[in-house]
């Protein structure tokens, strides 16, 4: 899931969970900044993180237990893990999202999007290459995809096709927020003024620059991108056509520097 808090409100305030404390669940640690991965029946029970998420900004969060480790990631790094044995438990109890039927008080002060319930352990590099992106919903292992990408009303649809509806309470319809998670975009050479990359009207599919989080494609076009002696840039993912080129230009005092994230 994508979370924003400001500031935590009441211990292990509930982010989602399967039945309340029983089986599985993402929360806040104790009273700290922290995300707990629980696992009822497991011989770790609270993995606690260290990176603190009560600063204001989005951070995706991701627990997974792959058979004998458990590992809790934020914003796509590996936060902690631990070797593991047991059995998670199993319990017939509805998943909750931002409440914990077990424990009054622990309901979710802050903001939540993308929640993604998955059957099979993704990887680092899966949990990467989706984060910023929007799913189609029909990807392998995927059972419950809940994009809260509606703005009224007191259902949260299931997009992966298995019909697990969800029911809102305490909500209406000037409850709902625009969305803030950081979606990636694909970004489209065109040289349209000159060969500045930084020069945003060089750009399409996109308001500006490519960030750290967006494709780049680089077509066969009359002006080719050039990095600027000084400048740094960043993207995602870099595809350059066959005949097309980005120069890191440099002079005396230093060269341009492009980093991708992604593969």
């Amino acid at each position: 899931a994508w979370i924003k808090v400001d500031a935590f409100t009441a211990e292990w305030q509930a982010i989602i969970n399967k039945g309340g404390d029983d089986s599985w669940r993402l929360q806040r640690y104790g009273n700290t900044n922290h995300i707990d991965f629980g696992t009822t029946g497991l011989s770790n029970q609270d993995l606690e993180g260290t990176t603190d998420v009560a600063d204001g900004n989005w951070h995706y969060i991701a627990g997974v237990y792959d058979g004998s480790t458990k590992y809790l990631y934020v914003d796509g790094n590996l936060d902690t893990s631990v070797s593991v044995t047991g059995t998670i438990a199993t319990v017939d109890d509805p998943v909750e999202i931002a409440t914990n039927s077990d424990h009054a008080g622990r309901n979710f002060d802050g903001q939540i999007d993308e929640v993604r319930i998955w059957n099979s352990p993704r990887t680092q590099t899966q949990l990467q290459n989706n984060m910023n992106k929007v799913l189609t919903g029909n990807e392998s292992g995927l059972v419950a995809y809940y994009k809260f990408d509606v703005s009224s009303g007191t259902y949260l649809y299931d997009h992966t096709g298995n019909n697990n509806l969800g029911r809102l309470h305490n909500m209406a319809n000037n409850d709902w927020v625009a969305s803030g998670w950081p979606v990636s975009q694909t970004a489209t050479w065109t040289g349209a003024v000159n060969n500045d990359w930084n020069n945003a009207g060089n750009w399409s599919g996109i308001n500006g620059v490519p960030s750290s989080i967006d494709d780049v494609e680089i077509p066969n076009v009359a002006n080719q991108p050039v990095i600027q002696p000084g400048d740094t840039v960043q993207c995602h993912k870099l595809t350059v056509e066959t005949g097309a080129s980005v120069t890191l230009a440099s002079d005396a005092t230093g060269h341009g520097t492009l980093i991708v994230t992604g593969k």
